[in-house]
């Protein structure tokens, strides 16, 4: 019975426990206060002060309550700021609608599992479990990259216009129904593909299933507005109005920021990351083959002189964390040192690649950094840190993060990358063009040009089929116009052409064009000589190009 616990076993453990009388005391102290008043370390919220050299302004704070957008209030919380100045509003009075980015947010993670289940070639259950497609489609839960794409896509909305209701503080009930109702469309689409449905009844379907789903998000969160007249008195108490705007314009009109510029950078230690590559999640998204997942992996030294970089520019960063261990509430406080845990039960705690290794700390929790305290030498002794659920708790809503725990529990931060280095920005476009070179390249066309005035195109679509030939879909002018679908292929899209002669290329490029401006709104034209369909022995070229145009 070696494997078993016995009571002789039990017998010796109560034993030693009752040994020393300190654990007595201890066990008193604990059942009647609670494990975090009884450990705490008053000393190390004193030494955490509520004071920073470098601090942006206060903004009118965010409550989420019970629903899991953190990353949408914390991605609002990062462009406040350019958009408030650019309206002359003071910046507490100044709010933008989660609830709009919200509702787009579910209509395209609903249409983006869909289509990725339009698109596996194995409909076998095994296969669909496996790699992970159905079991967090449309989760309350998101990502930066995610925000920017509902931002680039549909606008923003002042938050008067598209406020918070009361399901859109809660998410149980929404996203109980909303996951029934889209799994339920699912098997629907792996049944009919079984059947060998052909691949236009498929989009029919599909497009019944997301009209039904835009009605069912109407009715719980409302309908969003596609005009309005916005109103508001600015810093000097001028009465403002701009007349049937759409989100768009409102986007266009008053943020200055390129949000395509942001990159993310991680800090996972982990046994199967190495620093300096690009990883990237194959299904996860919204915005379908738009909201690519992925994130740059440095060292975290690296990634606190970007951060202080781009606070020292009045901009705030964004940042995903683990936040359940070694906080105060009550004080704000976010210190690893902050209870007396190793002296109290006597052994160490995890290391963060430990942690990552096993599976014990996730970046579960999405924040703004807006300020930081640098001591000699630009080393940072702590950070202000601003949440999203009011101004209750902590100190008026923000945090006081020592630098260890920014060590320890900071796993990812957004940063504009004119902030990299040389070395950081050339890793990240050589990590793209292998991402490329695997089958993996962001959205994009490529146009292949003989100089007989037919055009040829396809687009990486599909970044997890095998085979290269279904990696395109296909498209050559006068045979099989697929002008429609092409033109649903959102900015930036990339116009790479093959090897040929300048005098055909120039008369080829007109014509391409003139074909862009009549099938797709925007587009940047770039050259990429010498490269076939494949674009083989262009990859760092090819990642170059996409990096600088994202």
């Amino acid at each position: 019975m070696k494997e078993q616990i016995t009571l002789d076993m039990i017998n010796n453990f109560s034993n030693t426990y009752n040994s020393n009388s300190f654990n007595r005391i201890i066990e008193n102290a604990i059942t009647e206060n609670g494990l975090e008043k009884s450990c705490i370390d008053k000393r190390i919220i004193e030494e955490n002060q509520p004071v920073f050299n470098i601090e942006l302004p206060d903004g009118k704070r965010y409550d989420q309550k019970d629903n899991y957008r953190c990353w949408i209030y914390c991605g609002l919380n990062t462009i406040q700021y350019d958009m408030a100045k650019n309206l002359n509003i003071d910046l507490k009075k100044f709010a933008l609608s989660n609830n709009y980015i919200a509702f787009f947010d579910k209509l395209e993670k609903s249409n983006n599992v869909y289509q990725n289940i339009i698109n596996i070639q194995n409909t076998d259950w095994e296969y669909v479990d496996k790699e992970d497609i159905l079991q967090y489609c449309v989760n309350e839960g998101g990502h930066w990259q995610w925000f920017v794409s509902i931002v680039n896509k549909y606008g923003l909305m002042p938050y008067e216009y598209m406020p918070d209701v009361f399901e859109s503080l809660r998410m149980q009930n929404i996203t109980g129904l909303f996951n029934d109702k889209v799994k339920k469309d699912c098997i629907k689409l792996l049944n009919a593909k079984r059947e060998n449905t052909n691949i236009d009844d498929l989009r029919k379907m599909k497009e019944t299933f997301l009209e039904e789903n835009y009605i069912f998000l109407s009715k719980i969160l409302g309908e969003p507005k596609m005009k309005f007249d916005y109103e508001y008195k600015d810093k000097e108490s001028n009465y403002v109005k701009y007349e049937n705007m759409t989100p768009i314009e409102f986007r266009d009109k008053f943020l200055s920021i390129n949000l395509n510029d942001f990159v993310s950078l991680g800090n996972i230690p982990m046994y199967n990351k190495e620093y300096y590559k690009l990883y990237r999640e194959k299904y996860l998204g919204n915005v379908y083959q738009g909201s690519y997942v992925e994130f740059l992996n440095l060292p975290i030294n690296e990634i606190k002189e970007l951060v202080i970089k781009q606070l020292k520019d009045n901009m705030p960063v964004y940042i995903r964390i683990n936040l359940r261990k070694f906080r105060d509430k009550k004080s704000g406080v976010l210190d690893t040192r902050l209870f007396n845990y190793k002296n109290t039960f006597g052994f160490d705690f995890l290391t963060k690649e430990d942690a990552l290794n096993t599976h014990d700390i996730y970046p579960h929790h999405c924040m703004s950094i807006c300020g930081v305290n640098l001591l000699e030498n630009n080393k940072p002794q702590r950070w202000k840190l601003e949440d999203s659920y009011g101004t209750e708790e902590k100190v008026d809503g923000y945090y006081i993060m020592n630098d260890n725990y920014f060590d320890e529990f900071i796993l990812q931060a957004i940063i504009n990358k004119k902030y990299l280095s040389e070395e950081e920005y050339d890793n990240l476009k050589t990590e793209s063009a292998k991402l490329v070179k695997e089958g993996k390249p962001r959205q994009m066309l490529n146009f292949s040009l003989n100089g007989n005035g037919k055009i040829s195109a396809g687009t990486y679509y599909y970044d997890f089929l095998p085979n290269t030939e279904t990696d395109f879909i296909r498209y050559r002018e006068g045979v099989n116009s697929k002008s429609k679908e092409l033109n649903n292929i959102k900015v930036p899209v990339l116009v790479v052409f093959g090897d040929m002669d300048e005098c055909v290329l120039t008369q080829d490029i007109e014509i391409v064009k003139e074909y862009l401006k009549n099938n797709i709104k925007e587009c940047n034209i770039q050259i990429i000589k010498g490269a076939d369909y494949s674009f083989s022995d262009k990859y760092e070229e090819l990642g170059e190009v996409i990096n600088n145009n994202i």
